[in-house]
């Protein structure tokens, strides 16, 4: 919802509120993400290069963010942005069931 926000906004206010919206939603995600990779991975290991991933994207992300407002717009922006999320998303999914799975959470 932020990424589109943030890619739709037609006032300075819509694209601030979305871009605090995307801050939270990133700084609220971060810890279970990371605590989700330490159950899977208790060595640490890949926690670690999760961070590194994530600074990665952090230097990456405004110069081809630049880039894709140059070609396709702000809003081709937030497409983007919500598509490349959904993706992400879909990709965790199963290994959170797994996990709820294992953890008795949920039955098979």
């Amino acid at each position: 919802l932020a990424c589109l926000m943030i890619g739709s906004a037609a006032h300075l206010n819509t694209f601030i509120i979305g871009q605090l919206l995307y801050s939270l939603s990133f700084l609220f995600v971060m810890p279970y993400l990371l605590g989700m990779i330490a159950t899977i991975d208790p060595s640490g290991r890949m926690a670690s290069m999760a961070a590194s991933v994530q600074l990665i994207g952090i230097a990456i992300g405004p110069g081809l963010g630049g880039v894709l407002i140059q070609e396709v717009g702000f809003l081709g922006l937030g497409i983007t942005s919500f598509s490349l999320v959904s993706v992400a998303l879909l990709f965790t999914l199963p290994v959170l069931r797994r996990l709820a799975v294992q953890q008795g959470v949920l039955a098979h």
